[in-house]
């Protein structure tokens, strides 16, 4: 059985869409909200997106030392963009 491992991202203020020019803003939620994880099959997942860093925020874990080794959180930053 092949499935996807995901952690979803949480929207920040406002979705900007195109009439803004704009980006959307993304972070992770709290690792501890049950809704944070989730498993989905392979075959739901119609495409892919780039999302992208915002290094001006900075990283969450400046330490380096993240709360999960399976999450990789250690490396996650604080807030990203939406390429569109």
């Amino acid at each position: 059985m092949e499935f996807l491992w995901v952690c979803w991202y949480t929207p920040i203020g406002d979705l900007a869409g195109w009439e803004t020019s704009m980006l959307d803003h993304l972070s992770f939620p709290c690792m501890a909200d049950e809704f944070s994880f989730d498993f989905l099959d392979p075959a739901d997942v119609l495409r892919g997106c780039h999302i992208i860093p915002s290094f001006t925020n900075g990283k969450r874990h400046p330490n380096s030392l993240g709360v999960s080794a399976c999450a990789g959180n250690k490396d996650d930053w604080c807030q990203y963009y939406v390429n569109r």
